[in-house]
This record gives structure tokens, sequence and C-alpha cells, in this order.
């Protein structure tokens, strides 16, 4: 189980120039996982698209993220790896990377060949459970589903 953080008091900053801070007016989170969604009043740049398929065992993948970002000098993960294992766990299918994920890169998209989006990362390195995993696109609902809370 994942411990939340619900002190939304600071803003959302802009991971690039010109680093706007927008404040986060609401979330949805899932106690069994290290993800969060969050609503503000930014308008998106851009859409990912979603894999209908899932990722076998030796495919290559894409991970995408800010690891243990604590500055504006500090560049995003694009790593190209693999698939190494995949398991159910709780009833959700995770899938483990050839990468070592460091903390902070959860929420990150994990792209496939094509360029969809594949699943989101959801387990760092030091996860004792299952380290360098991704959650399925298809078991994202639960958290999706979640109810909405006003900040």
């Amino acid at each position: 189980m994942s411990t939340f953080y619900s002190d939304f008091s600071c803003p959302l900053v802009r991971s690039c120039a010109p680093y706007d801070e927008v404040p986060v007016t609401a979330y949805r989170w899932h106690p069994s996982f290290d993800l969060t969604v969050l609503q503000t009043t930014v308008r998106s740049r851009a859409v990912l698209r979603k894999s209908a398929a899932v990722v076998p065992d030796g495919d290559p993948v894409t991970v995408m993220g800010f690891p243990n970002w604590h500055s504006f000098g500090d560049q995003p993960l694009k790593a190209n790896t693999h698939v190494v294992q995949q398991r159910t766990i709780g009833g959700s299918s995770l899938a483990s990377v050839g990468y070592p994920l460091l903390a902070g890169t959860s929420g990150g998209p994990v792209l496939n060949s094509e360029g969809r989006v594949t699943g989101v990362v959801v387990n760092s390195g030091t996860s004792p459970v299952f380290p360098n995993s991704f959650l399925a696109i298809g078991h994202l609902d639960a958290v999706v589903a979640a109810p909405l809370k006003a900040v």
C-alpha cells in the first residue's frame, strides 16, 4: 500500500520553459498504486494515445518520467528498454522492465514500439513487491474511476 500525500498547497509546475505554476483543483487516487490523477485549469497541449494491445515479454518499450526531479536543471527520463516479466498482483496486471526506475518516475507513461501508451509507471527500483514495473493501460480504470476529490 502506498502512502498518499494530499497536501496540494504547492502549485503544479510545468516541466519545461516557461515553468508556469498552476493550482491543483481536484485529484483522484487509488490506495494500491503509487499514482494520483490531478485536475488543474491548464489546457492540454498534447495527447497520448493508448494501445489496446498488451506488450509481451521481451518487447521494446520506452519509459518516460521525471525521476528524483528536484530542480529545473534536472532532465526528464527517456529510457529505451524492454519488458522483462509480467505478473498479476492484487487483480492488476503489472509488467517489469529491464531498467532501474528511480523514485519520482511514478505516473510516467510507458510507450510501445508504435509510440502508444501501454502502461503507467507505478513502482520504482526500491519496490519490495515488483520493482521497476508499470501498470498495464487496461488496469488504469480503477484509478481513473476513483472519486474526484476537491482540493
